[in-house]
């Protein structure tokens, strides 16, 4: 979805371009929380969430498998994590992750070995 795409979307009314970027201007932060909202509806996380996670996989885990042959685990165990009971809203994200890898880590390397030897 472009910017006037959102933008009108967002206001509920057909706007123009020069409209769409007067209100990215001044309502920059209503655009980016919109974003936001969208991106954990469509993929169930946001990209902040998948980068962190994807970090800490890597160093969590020692991981020193190629990116590309990880990732779609990457996504598989943060889905999990997501409706884990490790996804504790009372304490940080980054300790939830950290601790839901830790305490999975036998399972998720086994679960690696087998996707990147296929």
């Amino acid at each position: 979805m472009n910017l006037q795409q959102t933008v009108s979307k967002i206001l509920g009314k057909e706007v123009s371009l020069e409209e769409a970027k007067e209100f990215a201007l001044y309502n920059y932060g209503t655009l980016c929380t919109y974003n936001r909202e969208l991106d954990r509806k469509t993929k169930g996380y946001t990209e902040y969430q998948f980068f962190l996670f994807s970090q800490l996989f890597m160093i969590e885990l020692d991981c020193e498998e190629p990116y590309d042959l990880v990732y779609p685990v990457i996504v598989e165990e943060l889905k999990k994590f997501l409706d884990s009971d490790f996804n504790d809203e009372t304490q940080t994200e980054y300790q939830c992750m950290a601790d839901y890898l830790l305490s999975h880590a036998d399972r998720i390397s086994l679960t690696l070995a087998d996707h990147i030897n296929i």
